[in-house]
Order: structure tokens, then C-alpha cells, then sequence
């Protein structure tokens, strides 16, 4: 098996902004481009394979073991690049029994790394004193539910981990990567009063968003990586994400558990796995196969890299 660069599939909900196909060389003919899904085979938008004319989907039915055995029901994780040229809704995403029973779909936990941000630029996450869902429902009904969050400020480098049930935002003016499962459900709590492209507002879901929102502060604390040596970040039950930086000659081990993922956010230079090749530029995306083997990346790239974590039960 072989290493693949992808190409995202593009989304333009009324917030983003155009810095992904100016900065980022995405190409589209959407005016805005809030999200390029990376890495993902979601119903909602399926990445392609470049050169094989194929979706993720249709490449990895034809390519079984390409993920690994800590895979062992698919892709189990959905990738992006994200700009907010204005806030995103005040939302939260529910937990895998819960969007199994009602969405037909995973439940949604996430990571956020901060590659750029504007002065003033903040997160919303969890709330900043345990509340009641009757408060926090009259908050939405006021438009005060603003006071009840807590607002952290960010700066490029910066990573957090988001679980399903926390109550967030991504503020305006940043440029996040996220890694997330693969799910694309959102319960929108609060959407500051905007209107679609047809003047209507847009549709939220407070009783579900309160049906699974946790109503107290949560422990959860930024991180932050060293911009010019490769990090560790978040390690959790689902995936593990690495700041990784290549100089000169950079090697990266694979083995059969799972396959690896690189998100390039900065740099140029040569990504290869055995006997392929790919020049990369900021804003490429590659997955390697999950073999024992050895991921040789050059010149001055700074990417984000994915694995899966192998289950205790399967370990």
C-alpha cells in the first residue's frame, strides 16, 4: 500500500472567510470557504484521493488493512482546516449513545490547534459556574447566555481537546485544525440572531443542546506547543494529534495499528513512504498506510499528525 494526498471536501457556511484559498491553496469556486473537510469519508462530504479518481470511501473498500487494526469499523476520525471570519453559533455535540439513538450518526468529540488568529481572537468553552438547564434555557430565551461561558483567549500554537457534551464556539478571526470523530452533528444553542442567504434565521436546537450540554466548569485547560520542535498534544481514547515539525530530513515510524495523517500548515519539501514521492505545500494533506515502515519528510514543513489509538480490548 501506498501513501495518498487528499483533496477536502470544501464548505461555505455564512462565517467563513476566504484565508483557505488565499493562504492555503485550496482551490474552489465557492466565494466563502468556511471548512476543507481534509481527511474525512463522512456522508456530508468525502474527501478524494488526488490521481486516482476516486473518493476516501471507494479508495479504502479497495484497499482493506489501509487503515489499521486500531480501525477495525472504518475511518473513525474527520479532519479540517476551519476559518472563521465571524463567530460560529454558541453549540455542543452530543456523546456516542445519544447521536446513535437520535442522529443516526457518531457522537462528536474534538481537538483544536490554533495555526492562526487575529488580535483579541478567543474560544468559548464550557460554562463558567454550574448552572441549571432551566437557567441556562432562559439565557438562550435573553440573549445573555454569553455571560454564562468561559471565554479563553488563544494565540497561534495553542491546542485544546473538546469532549462531546462541552458547551463552545470558535471565536472570530482564527484559523483552527481540527480533529474530530466523524460525525457532523452540531445542536446550535445560540446563533446571535443571523440570517441565511434567504433572510430566514438560522435553525437552532436548544432541547436537544440542553439534553446532553454538561452544566458545570470543566477541567480542561490550552496547551501550548513549541512553534520549532515537533509536540505531542492530545492523547485521548479516540485519536492522539502531533505537532510536527520537519528540518532538513525528518523521519516519522508507522507501524500496523494505524494509519498516520499529515495536515501541512506551513513550509515545502518532500513527503515520501517507500518508493512514492509527493512534493507538499502548506495547506497539503497525506495519509500513509498502517505498515511498519518510515515516513521520510523534507525541508521545513510543519504539519499536523493524526494516528488512532488501538482499543485495551483489541490491544
Amino acid at each position: 500500500m501506498e501513501i495518498i494526498k487528499l483533496i477536502p471536501a470544501c464548505k461555505d457556511y455564512l462565517w467563513g472567510g476566504t484565508k483557505l484559498k488565499t493562504e492555503y491553496n485550496k482551490k474552489t469556486d465557492l466565494e466563502k470557504l468556511a471548512e476543507t473537510w481534509e481527511i474525512s469519508v463522512h456522508r456530508d462530504g468525502a474527501s478524494l484521493v488526488d490521481g486516482k479518481d476516486c473518493t476516501l470511501n471507494e479508495y479504502l473498500d479497495n484497499n482493506p488493512g489501509y487503515l489499521g487494526t486500531a480501525c477495525p469499523d472504518g475511518l473513525p476520525i474527520l479532519a479540517k482546516l476551519i476559518d472563521s471570519a465571524q463567530s460560529l453559533s454558541i453549540q455542543v455535540h452530543p456523546g456516542e449513545e445519544y447521536a446513535q439513538k437520535y442522529e443516526n450518526d457518531h457522537g462528536k468529540t474534538e481537538s483544536w490547534f490554533v495555526v492562526s488568529s487575529e488580535p483579541g481572537s478567543f474560544i468559548y468553552f464550557g460554562v463558567n459556574r454550574e448552572v441549571t438547564r432551566v437557567e441556562l434555557k432562559k439565557a438562550i430565551e435573553d440573549n445573555t447566555i454569553l455571560d454564562y461561558l468561559n471565554k479563553i483567549y488563544v494565540k497561534p500554537g495553542d491546542f485544546i481537546l473538546i469532549e462531546a457534551g462541552t458547551i463552545h464556539a470558535i471565536g472570530e478571526g482564527l484559523l483552527i485544525c481540527e480533529v474530530q470523530q466523524n460525525s457532523n452533528v452540531t445542536y446550535r444553542m445560540y446563533d446571535y440572531d443571523r440570517k441565511d442567504a434567504n433572510g430566514n434565521k438560522r435553525q437552532l436546537h436548544v432541547d436537544k443542546a440542553l439534553d446532553v450540554s454538561i452544566m458545570k466548569p470543566i477541567e480542561g485547560a490550552v496547551g501550548t506547543v513549541d512553534p520549532e520542535k515537533t509536540t505531542p498534544m492530545i492523547d485521548c481514547d479516540l485519536f492522539t494529534t502531533e505537532y510536527f515539525v520537519a528540518k532538513g530530513c525528518s523521519d516519522s515510524l508507522t507501524d500496523e495499528t494505524s494509519f498516520t495523517g499529515f495536515i501541512f500548515l506551513d513550509g515545502c519539501g518532500t513527503i515520501a513512504f517507500k518508493e512514492k514521492c509527493y512534493d507538499y505545500r502548506k495547506g497539503d494533506t497525506f495519509m500513509v498506510p498502517a505498515e511498519n515502515g518510515v515516513v521520510k519528510v523534507t525541508g521545513n514543513g510543519k504539519a499536523i499528525k493524526i494516528r488512532i489509538k488501538q482499543s485495551k480490548e483489541a490491544a
